[in-house]
């Protein structure tokens, strides 16, 4: 599991605990696990993501601080606790529909219902992004519990030809220019509600600190090759063959210049 995966697991753990004590215990105690597997890096993450959903699930609130009863009746921490992980995952790490939905073992359909109500949810009253006006025969079709709009704006139009028809059906349909641009006001003002969860970063240092420790430690085939080269280097009888190499073709190079 590579630093960027640890990274955007510590932020996850953060929107799925409010308990500072149990996010920090059990993203140390997830991640530790996962990495011990022999999994894709791909598949590593998305394991670990769904522990950390499960174990949320599961959990009973633990005492909390004052400001962890802050962030309780905050919009975002208020959202059941599998739509809080999408949406930090949709808006903080740019995973797909596709991967959410082998997380949650669920269709991708139901992926885009939940993050298009979470959203609502934390848009209510500010923002309804209905769609709007007299929809045409050749308009998307709307359904209004997971539009197309949704889709487009988080990059998940299924094919370039249906991106190519709905980029040319906007620059002359009033409507959906309509829609659309509600739809984006819902968007964004959620993504402002999503935090952020950096103070998950210096929990990803000292996970990372402790997988470089790990000898069972996952590497990827760049990490295996630099670690096999700098063995090979160091074997002395290797580092004189260098040496002389280098010596003997910097000869080479000045005669010849």
């Amino acid at each position: 599991m590579n630093s960027s995966d640890v990274k955007v697991l510590s932020r996850l753990g953060r929107s799925v605990w409010v308990n500072s004590e149990d996010w920090e215990r059990s993203t140390l105690e997830v991640v530790t696990a996962v990495s011990l597997l022999d999994l894709p890096e791909e598949r590593a993450a998305e394991r670990a993501a769904g522990l950390l959903l499960g174990r949320a699930r599961r959990a009973e609130v633990s005492d909390a601080t004052p400001d962890e009863r802050d962030l309780w009746m905050s919009p975002f921490y208020r959202l059941p606790v599998d739509q809080r992980l999408i949406l930090a995952a949709l808006h903080g790490a740019g995973w797909s529909y596709l991967r959410l939905s082998r997380i949650l073992g669920i269709s991708i359909e139901e992926v885009e219902r939940l993050a298009w109500n979470a959203r609502i949810q934390l848009t209510l009253p500010a923002v309804f992004p209905a769609a709007l006006g007299k929809m045409g025969a050749s308009c998307p079709e709307y359904d209004p519990s997971r539009p197309w709009t949704q889709r487009f704006l988080d990059d998940e139009i299924a094919s370039k030809r249906d991106l190519l028809f709905i980029q040319s059906h906007l620059m002359t349909c009033d409507s959906c220019q309509r829609t659309l641009e509600k739809s984006r006001g819902a968007y964004y003002e959620a993504e402002k509600r999503v935090p952020s969860g950096q103070e998950g970063d210096s929990l990803a240092q000292s996970l990372d600190q402790i997988l470089v420790r790990n000898p069972m430690r996952t590497r990827t085939l760049a990490e295996e090759f630099f670690v096999g080269f700098r063995a090979f280097l160091k074997r002395r009888d290797i580092r004189w063959v260098v040496i002389l190499s280098v010596l003997a073709f910097s000869y080479w190079w000045f005669q010849k210049r």
